[in-house]
């Protein structure tokens, strides 16, 4: 039974687009296409998960009393955690 991109993509979440790459790569490569990892990951991350989860806790639990989550706290708390400091607008949390 065939099943066109479009459906396939609805049914896993994805883009047909992402159907389409995966199903040529297939033809191209064979299964290893499908066991490989792929582009995405976190190559720039600066802080580990774990890190990143206990840094967010203290303003996801302010914001869930009610309080808001300021943007340049949140970036300078970041940039306390990493030791770097940016010149970038107010606002930017990267």
């Amino acid at each position: 039974m065939e099943l066109p991109a479009t459906e396939v993509a609805h049914t896993l979440g994805w883009r047909a687009s992402s159907v389409y790459n995966l199903h040529s790569r297939y033809l191209r490569e064979g299964a290893t296409a499908l066991l490989s990892r792929g582009r995405g990951g976190r190559h720039h991350a600066l802080l580990s998960p774990e890190q990143e989860r206990r840094l967010l806790a203290s303003f996801v639990s302010r914001a869930q009393e009610g309080g808001v989550a300021e943007a340049s706290l949140l970036r300078r708390a970041y940039e306390a955690e990493v030791a770097i400091s940016w010149p970038r607008a107010p606002s930017a949390v990267y």
